[in-house]
């Protein structure tokens, strides 16, 4: 595995410690090749969905970065540009949440609670306000298709048997799912593992904490089914991605509260079932998958640091030792880097990675923010 030098993206103002503000980078291609750094700028709560980016475009593959000058639908904390079939492409980004107290309407009994960092409460959505059920179902997305070379607005609709939303502590907000990562490509579908989204147990009875959902699209991103429940409890932030034997794999955070493994899974039927979640090594959040052209899976993943690792044949199931981009410090999780990293295939055995760095010295010496971007190259 080679790791490039780190080319700097973008720099917060000096001085800038607030979580939230300057991290939580995402990195996707737009319709016509050219790579876009999405930058979060805001605080880390629901109050701040849909809010502004910053964002920085490519021409040449990463190797130079500018502030976009043009419009470009999505909003914080992450945006994704999906690539589709056809040549099409879809973003389905956060919005602002929906505040029930303010549309005076009411919430229905509760359905469950689940706990991460804050108690969540859980209602069924078939119980919910028409308002409400059409916030949760229809989502407002942007599609680009080559016949109309403009971004268009449009409702895609989201069917969950059982759909649950839910509102944080004392909140009376509820938000929406949207796509932290794009979906895949697999076997003429579209498919997403969604944790945004939790659901009732087959049986009717309320969840224990929460689930991650393979969500699936036969027409091209305007329908998403939920296929299966790919794990339930402490799960969050899944990534999946296909294997080169055909198979699925999704690696899901395990870490809330407590620093915990991430966990790992496979699918030998297209999302229809799925194996017992095991433990991937000792840490991780928002982790990113990505095959790349010559087979092998790469993983990013962090917090503390930045670290790197790879499934050489592509199977998933034995991994590399991690490797750090940035190293860390377990007793001070944050100090370093949000570890939050997105990962883009760039040529047939190279991926583009990218994360923040909260060490960065700026031009006048002073500590900052940066975001940042290395060519990680790996041989299958």
């Amino acid at each position: 595995m080679q790791i490039s030098k780190p080319v700097v993206v973008g720099v917060s103002e000096p001085g800038e410690t607030r979580w939230g503000h300057f991290q939580f980078p995402s990195l996707c291609r737009l319709p016509g090749g050219e790579l876009m750094v999405t930058i979060n700028d805001g605080e880390d709560a629901t109050s701040g969905y849909g809010h502004a980016l910053r964002r920085h475009l490519s021409v040449d593959g990463g190797l130079t970065w500018r502030p976009a000058e043009r419009a470009i639908p999505g909003g914080g904390p992450h945006a994704s540009c999906a690539e589709l079939f056809d040549g099409e492409y879809l973003i389905l980004s956060s919005t602002k949440t929906f505040d029930v107290a303010a549309a005076g309407l009411r919430l229905p009994e509760r359905a469950g609670t689940a706990f991460a960092y804050a108690e969540f409460n859980y209602y069924a959505v078939q119980a919910c306000p028409p308002a409400l059920r059409e916030y949760l179902t229809r989502l407002p997305a942007w599609r680009w298709v080559p016949a109309r070379p403009a971004w268009t607005e449009e409702r895609l609709t989201y069917d969950v048997p059982g759909h649950l939303c839910w509102t944080m502590g004392k909140e009376q907000n509820i938000s929406r799912t949207w796509f932290e990562h794009a979906p895949i490509r697999h076997r003429g579908e579209l498919l997403y593992v969604d944790y945004r989204t939790n659901c009732l147990r087959e049986d009717g009875t309320p969840p224990e904490g929460w689930a991650c959902l393979l969500m699936t699209s036969r027409d091209n991103g305007r329908t998403f089914q939920k296929r299966s429940v790919v794990a339930r409890g402490r799960v969050y932030e899944p990534m999946l991605a296909d294997t080169a034997d055909g198979e699925l794999v999704c690696v899901i955070r395990g870490t809330d509260q407590e620093q915990r493994p991430m966990l790992i899974t496979h699918s030998p039927d297209a999302g229809h079932t799925w194996e017992k979640p095991r433990e991937l090594f000792d840490f991780g959040v928002f982790p990113a998958l990505v095959r790349l052209g010559n087979g092998v899976l790469l993983l990013a993943f962090g917090r503390p640091g930045v670290w790197i690792s790879a499934s050489l044949d592509g199977r998933g199931r034995a991994w590399t030792d991690p490797v750090p981009v940035i190293a860390g410090d377990p007793k001070n999780l944050a100090a370093h880097s949000c570890g939050y990293t997105n990962l883009l295939p760039v040529g047939a055995d190279e991926a583009l990675l990218v994360y923040s760095d909260f060490q960065h010295a700026g031009p006048d010496g002073q500590r900052c923010k940066s975001i940042e971007a290395r060519r990680i190259t790996v041989s299958g």
